[in-house]
């Protein structure tokens, strides 16, 4: 599946806090897996995010802003780094049930929207 890296940027950091919930071990498991084939390129991701950060932070800051005089620079930068095609990640999408011990699963929409290419909502549990 063609991905582009600002979908793999936000889907681990998604993936990661759908990890920590209690799962089947199914689940729990196609969760791992998954992350462990996203994270080396998240990782590549994070460490040029990282740079562009670093080299267009007004000195003396920790962080860049908008209205800081390289925001623009930065964004353009940023944008590039995020739309460009991640090499090939070959991976099998992780049914998430809809109910766990009877229960129905509740996962913030921010979360969800991320990830619709990575995990498919089953029907029970």
């Amino acid at each position: 599946m063609e991905l582009l890296n600002g979908e793999i940027y936000g889907a681990v950091n998604s993936l990661n806090q759908l990890f920590e919930k209690d799962w089947p071990i199914g689940v729990s498991l196609g969760l791992a897996k998954l992350l462990g084939k996203l994270n080396p390129t998240h990782e590549a991701i994070e460490k040029v995010r990282a740079g562009l950060v670093a080299k267009n932070v007004p000195e003396g800051a920790r962080e860049i802003k908008q209205g800081d005089e390289n925001w623009d620079k930065f964004m353009e930068e940023y944008f590039e780094l995020m739309t460009q095609k991640a090499d090939q990640i070959v991976f099998e999408k992780v049914n998430i049930p809809s109910k766990v011990n009877g229960e129905t699963v509740v996962v913030n929409p921010k979360i969800m929207s991320s990830l619709e290419k990575f995990i498919n909502v089953v029907d029970g549990e």
